[in-house]
Order: C-alpha cells, then sequence, then structure tokens
C-alpha cells in the first residue's frame, strides 16, 4: 500500500511549488488531482531519466523518449493534451477552480528497450501563478 502515500507526498508537494519524483513503466501512465484556483497559470518543469541496471544508477533520457501530458479541469474537459521530448516544461491556464487530473505516460520510438520492465523517472515541480499577478510591459 505504499502507492496511495507516494502520491498523497506527490500531492501535498504539489500544492506549494515543490517538486516530485515518480517512476513510470513504459505504456503506464500515472495521474493526480490538484485542486486549482480560476484563471491559474500552471507550469510543470520536468526531467526524465532512463535506469541503467548496469550502473545500478538513472541517466539521462534519449531523445527518443516522449512524455505525453493530458490535463482534464474539474469538468472533465481537456485543458492539454499534448506530446513533448525528455526534458522540458509544459504550461496550462485552469479556467474554474476546483480539482484538476494531471497524467503523464511514457513512450518510446524504441519499445524493446522497456521490453524488460526498465523504469524511467520522472523529476519535475510546478509552480502556478495567479491571474493578474504578472506584470505588464512598459511602453
Amino acid at each position: 500500500m505504499a502507492l496511495p502515500l507516494l502520491l498523497g507526498q506527490l500531492l501535498a508537494l504539489m500544492g506549494h511549488g515543490g517538486a516530485f519524483y515518480l517512476e513510470v513503466r513504459e505504456l503506464e501512465e500515472k495521474c493526480f488531482i490538484q485542486e486549482i484556483p480560476d484563471g491559474t497559470v500552471v507550469i510543470g518543469n520536468y526531467k526524465t531519466e532512463l535506469y541503467d541496471p548496469a550502473m545500478e544508477k538513472y541517466q539521462p533520457s534519449p531523445q527518443w523518449i516522449n512524455l505525453f501530458v493530458f490535463v482534464k479541469d474539474p469538468e472533465n474537459k481537456n485543458l492539454l493534451a499534448r506530446q513533448y521530448g525528455p526534458q522540458g516544461s509544459f504550461t496550462f491556464t485552469s479556467q474554474s477552480p476546483g480539482e484538476h487530473q494531471i497524467c503523464l505516460h511514457l513512450e518510446s520510438i524504441r519499445f524493446a528497450l522497456f521490453y524488460d520492465g526498465k523504469l524511467v523517472s520522472v523529476a519535475g515541480g510546478c509552480s502556478t501563478i495567479p491571474r493578474g499577478s504578472i506584470s505588464q510591459p512598459l511602453e
């Protein structure tokens, strides 16, 4: 029953703009729920790493690793459905307050690499910017 505890820790960290770490297998999807106010810009920075059993540590992921990010609002409407590379960031703006579902899904062009059950880690964090808190450019 370690998984519910782990997800609870991830959600607690996310709410404060902190970072989190999770392990995802090829073709597996990890989702979590985040309470987000209306009109909030959410920025998620991430980096994927491939576990190397020979070296017994994680290594930077090759370019053929794809991270798919799916975000649904409290009414179950899609806010984001996009493919990204092994490292980068994603951004979305909440349209209504409430629980948003954020899902991460990994795929690779070279499926055979993951066939033996190797894991990829996703380390990242999100920060939120309330609407109106970004200053306007000077003219």
